[in-house]
């Protein structure tokens, strides 16, 4: 196998604390919850080494992509062959096929020619991800939590658990189902009844929360860290609580990445709630393009907390929006920040409401590397008002065949938001449509 120094030496790094990361318990900071430090691993690559080829003999994108994945080190080090691995995720995919009725793919990548015409932009590409497992890209997150966990024998009667409103959970549950490990999922009580039903299905165990007097912060969220901290495994699709579902969402962005082949867009446009998707995607993609799109991100009006995390860091007088060129310089700076959390990213004081309710996130927990991201690419944090999301989402369904809901049509919003439009743009299109 090529590359198998590369592959088999992949790290993880606190941002916050510079801790090395316990590989025997790779899903969080050995120090989380120590002080106002956001405790995220940073999944490092050797230096001097080149990103290893995609192995296109594989389709499955855990395979295809597998040495550049932290949780494939994991597994090689506990002394899985490459075959061992292959037929590891070979035989979770097929347990997953039969729970969900599809199995892991490369999702499609489209022109969409008539909705570009429809927004006044030159060209503009879909990364279709209403079609991957569960219907949304969520599941993209938690299938290297999977992986760990089915490949290093941790027991099955140790429960997951998940704090989510929809699309995260019913990944998690599908998953779940699919190797019959226990989930617990926290959700609010005004959780669509479609989604309730299908978690019920699957043999979820449900946990409804809702908001209490004066206490700051999601209600569910809270409930997920006090389940944790007895015990449970973190089965999220937040950095902070599980490092590997920043690893998993790697796979959108060299899916991207290959499917652009020369191509380049101005502007990659991204809808975030909690911000793995973001981090992730376009982490994949500062590693394997030089030529990169920039990065802009879109949050409601009614929740942004990455929009004021961003603006507080450019109030940074020895900060500059940088090419390429400077990330070194980016890092220095947001490893700074992460040892002062609370001056950057807080709990949205309100209780927000939105169509996008996918992303209304009380915080956007994987805002280092949303930020870094941003800041890397010369891009920003957009709001979409509620009349853009809902134009967004009725443009989509005129002008493609996607049946997109208002959520995973939010980064389409953002150009309509921006006040710099670019002439060429992509957006992901993350959630299927699902019944009230």
């Amino acid at each position: 196998m090529q590359n198998t120094r590369h592959a088999q030496s992949i790290t993880a790094r606190c941002t916050g604390c510079q801790q090395l990361a316990d590989e025997r318990a790779p899903l969080r900071c050995p120090n989380y919850g120590q002080g106002d430090v956001d405790h995220v691993l940073n999944r490092c690559l050797p230096a001097g080494v080149e990103l290893p080829a995609a192995d296109d003999t594989h389709q499955q994108p855990y395979s295809r992509y597998r040495q550049r994945l932290w949780v494939y080190t994991l597994l090689r080090q506990r002394e899985l062959t490459d075959r061992d691995y292959l037929d590891l995720v070979a035989r979770i995919d097929e347990q997953i096929a039969n729970t969900d009725g599809k199995g892991f793919c490369i999702t499609p990548l489209s022109e969409a020619t008539a909705l570009a015409a429809a927004i006044g932009v030159e060209a503009l590409w879909i990364k279709d991800e209403t079609r991957n497992v569960s219907g949304s890209h969520k599941a993209r997150h938690l299938m290297a939590t999977l992986l760990w966990l089915e490949g290093t024998g941790v027991p099955r009667e140790r429960p997951l658990a998940i704090a989510s409103c929809g699309n995260a959970a019913l990944a998690a549950a599908v998953l779940a189902k699919a190797v019959g490990r226990p989930l617990t999922v926290y959700i609010p009580p005004d959780a669509r009844p479609s989604v309730v039903e299908r978690l019920q299905q699957l043999g979820a165990t449900i946990e409804r929360c809702p908001r209490e007097g004066s206490t700051v912060g999601d209600p569910c969220y809270h409930r997920f860290v006090a389940a944790v901290s007895a015990g449970a495994i973190p089965f999220s699709v937040q950095g902070p609580d599980n490092a590997l579902a920043l690893d998993g969402g790697l796979t959108l962005g060299y899916e991207i990445d290959e499917q652009l082949g020369p191509r380049t867009p101005q502007a990659l446009l991204l809808q975030v709630g909690g911000g793995a998707l973001a981090s992730s995607c376009f982490s994949a993609l500062l590693e394997s393009r030089r030529d990169r799109p920039r990065l802009c991100t879109v949050q409601t009006r009614s929740a942004f907390p990455l929009h004021l995390a961003l603006e507080r860091l450019l109030q940074r007088p020895d900060l500059r929006r940088c090419a390429p060129n400077a990330e070194t310089v980016v890092d220095q700076l947001l490893s700074e920040a992460a040892q002062q959390r609370s001056a950057f990213m807080s709990p949205w004081p309100t209780t927000p409401s939105s169509v996008a309710s996918g992303i209304l996130d009380d915080e956007t927990y994987d805002w280092l590397f949303a930020c870094r991201g941003m800041l890397c690419s010369g891009g920003t944090a957009l709001i979409a008002e509620e009349a853009e999301l809902a134009r967004a989402h009725r443009l989509a369904h005129q002008h493609t065949a996607i049946d997109v809901d208002p959520t995973g049509s939010a980064g389409l919003a953002g150009l309509l938001a921006s006040g710099d439009r670019p002439r060429s743009a992509l957006v992901a299109f993350t959630g299927v449509t699902r019944g009230d």
